[in-house]
């Protein structure tokens, strides 16, 4: 096992100890807690596609009045990096991390039920144009242990399954 003190890393089993700048410290850090993210937290793909086209459904998806409508919840969002949204009467919130258009959002992403001290997900939405429309890819990743099946099932159901009927009527 290592830990790091003073800027020492200290190897337990053997009592060796290498200095390092305090920059490495922080990198060896760093990647421990990302490391230990990757092991404690999991990750869900799921995948639909809708009778629109990507530019109407990336429109839809940061747009508060046609998030809401499309899903079925309250929504506030924003269209901007960096700007806020909740979705499902405050249930979802977070950040838009990086736009392109017609093509992808990523969001900093956490619901209610996380735990106060877990940092948050990452929600990427892909959207790639199809003969029949748009197929939406997302890749909710960094999810708290054990809470993984459960958000599945909510992006079936109160995301892919209104979004069709939503999408349908167009």
């Amino acid at each position: 096992m290592k830990t790091i003190h003073d800027s020492h890393l200290t190897n337990t089993s053997s009592q060796r100890k290498r200095k390092f700048l305090p920059s490495q410290s922080i990198n060896i850090i760093l990647e421990r807690q990302s490391l230990e993210r990757k092991l404690m937290n999991e990750q869900i793909k799921l995948s639909a596609t809708f009778p629109a086209k990507p530019k109407r459904i990336y429109d839809a998806w940061l747009n508060s009045k046609e998030h809401g409508a499309m899903t079925g919840g309250k929504a506030t969002v924003s269209t901007k990096v960096g700007g806020k949204f909740t979705a499902w009467d405050g249930y979802i919130w977070g950040k838009n991390l990086e736009l392109v258009p017609n093509k992808r959002i990523l969001q900093s992403w956490r619901s209610t039920e996380f735990p106060k001290d877990h940092l948050d997900s990452y929600l990427l939405v892909k959207l790639e144009k199809t003969n029949g429309g748009t197929k939406v890819t997302l890749i909710h990743s960094e999810i708290p242990q054990g809470q993984s099946a459960s958000y599945k099932k909510g992006w079936k159901d109160f995301y892919f399954t209104p979004m069709k009927k939503y999408f349908s009527k167009e």
